[in-house]
């Protein structure tokens, strides 16, 4: 610990570029991508369960605006498929690498509430915690933005326990949170699609998929992936997975989670980096902190 401060953490922190990168020449920034952030929708029950909400949404939100805005450009917006890239770049369909969530247009948005037969204002409730002062940020900026869509959102801040506990049981409408945190493409979409980790509303899901999105397909798919080690087979069904997520939105993909790991490079050497990316820096992932803790370095002065 240096005075006036911390030689390695991870945090968001308001106006980084002022208030942090500006106070010191060697306090550094380093973005990983280790997941990604969304709007996660119950897909067992309600409207969220219309594939016209979904899509009006995602087709309102500013992406771009909100990453600027509230995460100083370090949370860019994700693709349609959400896969983590570069990290699953391997398993990337390449028709859908080029693939856009588009600019926001709320005209557009409301157009598809309307051909659904969806009415409009529709009042939607999105639960996070309270005192995540960027997720609140954040859906600020959507409550404005998808008015002229149509939607009125309202955001209910729980506490952490309450939060996980609605979590688990499908207690919600939306969620708003981050997810992923794996360097396995299959495990990524196992955690957000499989329908055999996803108990029934009510009964505590600790695993993933807390929207309970169920797809014979997918979970086949996913079955098929995880029944081998042959890229040859496993790529056809991550491809056919990715252009489902695409085309049915079962999670609402937003921005690559914002994950600004501060470092203070007049102490610390040897820093992760995407041209060194030898584990994880964000404190609070294991084993990575114990990991890259055993190979940080005293900076050169």
């Amino acid at each position: 610990v240096e005075a006036g401060g911390l030689d390695w953490t991870s945090g968001f922190i308001p106006n980084i570029k002022k208030t942090y990168l500006a106070k010191k020449s060697k306090f550094v920034v380093k973005g990983a991508l280790l997941a990604t952030t969304f709007l996660v929708p119950n897909m067992a029950t309600g409207p969220t369960t219309k594939l016209a909400v979904r899509q009006a949404i995602s087709a309102a939100v500013n992406r771009t605006y909100i990453s600027n805005t509230v995460y100083n450009g370090y949370a860019p917006a994700t693709n349609p498929e959400a896969l983590t890239t570069p990290n699953f770049n391997p398993v990337l369909d390449p028709t859908l690498a080029s693939a856009s969530l588009g600019s926001p247009d709320a005209a557009k948005a409301k157009s598809i509430l309307t051909k659904a037969g969806i009415a409009t204002p529709l009042n939607l409730t999105v639960k996070m915690v309270a005192g995540y002062t960027d997720y609140l940020s954040d859906l600020q900026i959507m409550q404005q933005e998808l008015k002229p869509a149509g939607i009125n959102l309202i955001i209910d801040q729980e506490a952490y326990t309450s939060f996980i506990s609605d979590q688990d049981n499908g207690n919600f409408q939306f969620l708003l949170d981050s997810l992923g945190y794996t360097p396995d493409p299959w495990s990524y979409y196992y955690t957000l699609l499989d329908s055999t980790i996803a108990p029934p509303i009510g009964t505590a899901d600790t695993v993933g998929n807390f929207g309970r999105y169920k797809n014979p397909q997918v979970d086949s798919l996913l079955a098929t992936i995880g029944g081998t080690t042959d890229a040859s087979v496993q790529n056809p069904a991550f491809y056919k997975i990715e252009n489902i997520f695409a085309q049915n939105l079962p999670l609402i993909p937003m921005w690559e989670s914002q994950n600004e790991i501060e470092f203070n490079g007049n102490f610390v050497g040897n820093i992760p980096t995407v041209s060194n990316p030898y584990g994880a820096p964000a404190v609070y992932i294991q084993p990575d902190i114990g990991w890259i803790a055993a190979r940080l370095t005293l900076a050169t002065k």
